[in-house]
């Protein structure tokens, strides 16, 4: 009896070694992604880190995201606009949510964007920016 007892005091202390490890590991990744999402925070509060953002986006992201923007299964859409000193027009994939009353289109980099800028350069009305190109099939 004496043989078993040992066999399970061993055991026990195996199990709880274990579950020290995990637990520190767990923890100590909580840890780590609880810093790193304050350092994204503080990232994203800096202009410059913003404004950084959203030249890669519009540079690198943009052009692939367009490839299927408009299409019904995809929650991106197309604003085409034209350029408020250059007269260029532009396609800009957005990323939008249906409404009862149309399209609602989140500003992830506030209105300063320049499609936003264009839009209401073009126009008083401040819903026209909400006109969307889509895609029917």
């Amino acid at each position: 009896m004496s043989s078993q007892d040992s066999a399970k005091d061993r055991t026990a202390i195996v199990i709880r070694s274990l579950v020290r490890l995990l637990s520190t590991i767990l923890l100590s990744f909580l840890g780590l992604a609880f810093v790193l999402m304050l350092f994204i925070i503080v990232l994203q509060k800096l202009r410059s880190f913003r404004d950084w953002a959203r030249q890669f986006n519009k540079r690198t992201l943009n052009p692939a995201i367009l490839s299927f923007a408009g299409h019904p299964l995809h929650p991106y859409a197309v604003v085409h606009h034209k350029g408020r000193r250059s007269g260029q027009t532009y396609a800009t994939p957005v990323n939008v949510r249906p409404t009862p009353e149309g399209f609602i289109i989140p500003l992830y980099y506030g209105s300063n964007v320049d499609w936003c800028r264009n839009e209401l350069a073009e126009t008083i009305q401040p819903h026209h920016y909400l006109a969307i190109a889509f895609a029917t099939t």
